[in-house]
């Protein structure tokens, strides 16, 4: 079985892909990859923060569960995708990133990592 940072690694591969992490729910890194001029804590814990308001707006809009963030910036993306109910990948690209590509790259690494993660 793989661990994280080899999932986290093939994820990296992707073009335009900076940077990847894996945090608990309470913004703790697990594991990460890649590089960017900030504090990778820091960030961690920002992710894991933001989303209990994106739950909530799909919870009153009737939408469902939260299952993908993105936000686009003026110089990047930002992904968060939920893994499992207690881990959260969240991922930094570059502005000119193709966003289908990102996405499928997460897809394809979200079961081997709820399979690793689930416990």
């Amino acid at each position: 079985m793989r661990s994280p940072k080899e999932i986290l690694k093939g994820i990296l591969e992707t073009d335009g892909v900076k940077a990847v992490m894996i945090s608990g729910r309470d913004g703790l890194i697990i594991s990460s990859v890649g590089t960017i001029d900030a504090d990778i804590e820091t960030i961690g814990a920002i992710a894991s923060s933001g989303l209990g308001s994106s739950e909530a707006l799909g919870s009153e809009a009737g939408v469902g569960e939260l299952d993908q963030l993105i936000s686009q910036y003026k110089s990047g993306i930002a992904i968060i995708q939920l893994v499992t109910s207690e881990a959260v990948l969240l991922m930094l690209a570059t502005k000119d990133a193709n966003l289908g590509m990102l996405r499928l790259a997460i897809n394809r690494a979200k079961k081997p990592l709820m399979d690793i993660l689930s416990f």
